[in-house]
């Protein structure tokens, strides 16, 4: 079961797992992201299994796209197909958009062997539910090289860079929005 978190659990996932689960380049900090959620320009939904959190993750809508820019199992509950089944009840959720995206980080930026194995599992797992990795789009965010994800191809990829652009807009306050960077490669549009 899939529900927005409110103003009591929002500080506890972020501090009680946000904040290992994602590094800290990667994530707002809490006042940024505790505005974003109050404002409504993202959801932060927890996915629960028989009454127990289990999972979560943090949206963005864009014109026909949901963002979701942060996915993760409890460190207890990972392997036993929660991601998958969070990702479909968030489908659900968001039944009247067009598709989604989701930001992987590059496999071959790694820093060691085991970082680059893991980033390729996620990709595998995104891909197991429904996603496709769209490798022209050049996408840095914080210094950090990421590919999207997207559920709808047929959109392509220059609408979808737009898509992010937009969802982006929102996300970063004005002084950080240069430390977004998009585009599509030339000729392949």
């Amino acid at each position: 079961m899939i529900r927005k978190a409110n103003e009591e659990n929002l500080r506890k996932l972020y501090k009680e797992h946000m904040e290992k689960d994602f590094p800290a380049i990667e994530r707002p900090p809490f006042a940024h992201f505790q505005k974003l959620t109050k404002e409504e320009i993202q959801d932060v939904l927890i996915y629960s299994e028989d009454g127990k959190d289990v999972a979560y993750c943090v949206t963005a809508i864009g014109n026909a796209f949901v963002l979701i820019s942060f996915l993760a199992v409890y460190e207890e509950f990972r392997g036993k197909g929660v991601g998958s089944q969070m990702l479909t009840e968030v489908k659900e959720f968001y039944s009247d958009k067009a598709g989604f995206m989701i930001e992987v980080e590059k496999p071959e930026d790694a820093k060691n062997e085991a970082e680059r194995k893991l980033r390729e599992r996620r990709i595998a797992f995104y891909e197991r539910c429904g996603f496709f990795l769209l490798e022209k789009i050049e996408y840095l965010l914080w210094k950090v090289p990421f590919f999207i994800m997207v559920t709808e191809k047929k959109f392509g990829e220059a609408y979808i860079a737009e898509e992010l652009k937009k969802v982006y807009r929102k996300l970063l306050r004005p002084e950080y929005r240069d430390m977004l960077q998009i585009s599509v490669r030339e000729g392949e549009m």
